[in-house]
């Protein structure tokens, strides 16, 4: 993790490995240092037919298809972000962001080569927006640690339409999706005793 002052904010930036499992030991890690506010920025595949690659979506809950949340709580508990930071994430990408943002659930899973057409479909025509492998994770063991936790993920390709990711777009989407995260992480450094 690198520490540093962003707009006079001490705020942290932390890499991840990717996948429920990295993610999970993070935010425990996080919880053991102290940290109350995790923006996660990652990547999502497109689900719904009014996503395209190098849009903005903002998750507001998880299915939780992978194997790491389980560990942590019963299968019907819900993965949701903290409302207060997908609000100020929300509202900071609508107003200075040029990039199509759209919120909705993601689909989590973790295993890549079973996302099959079907399962693809299916998702897609329950009206989930992407397909990640962290949020779940993210939601669940954050909040069980007692910290707040939202993010933003960048649409890369579109598997429901077969579409590969168009690089250029992507690049721009998450240039302009780490700054946002970057401007909510130090609002909410400003905020914090």
């Amino acid at each position: 993790m690198t520490v540093g002052t962003y707009c006079g904010q001490r705020i942290g930036v932390l890499t991840s490995k990717f996948g429920s499992p990295a993610v999970a030991m993070v935010a425990e890690t996080l919880a053991q240092f102290g940290v109350h506010n995790v923006v996660g920025l990652g990547f999502c595949g497109g689900l719904s037919p009014s996503v395209a690659s190098g849009d903005l979506l903002i998750p507001v809950g998880a299915v939780r298809n992978e194997g790491t949340t389980p560990h942590y709580a019963p299968p019907i508990f819900p993965a949701l972000p903290d409302l207060g930071i997908l609000s100020r994430l929300e509202l900071r990408l609508q107003t200075t962001t040029p990039m199509r943002t759209h919120r909705g659930i993601v689909w989590t899973t973790d295993a890549i080569l079973m996302e099959t057409s079907e399962a693809v479909r299916e998702w897609s025509d329950l009206g989930v927006m992407g397909v990640d492998m962290e949020c779940a994770a993210l939601f669940v063991v954050s909040h069980l640690s007692g910290i707040k936790a939202a993010a933003v993920l960048v649409v890369s390709d579109h598997p429901e339409r077969g579409e590969l990711a168009n690089s250029e777009r992507v690049r721009v989407a998450h240039d302009a999706g780490a700054l946002a995260v970057l401007d909510v992480a130090a609002a909410l450094s400003a905020d914090s005793p």
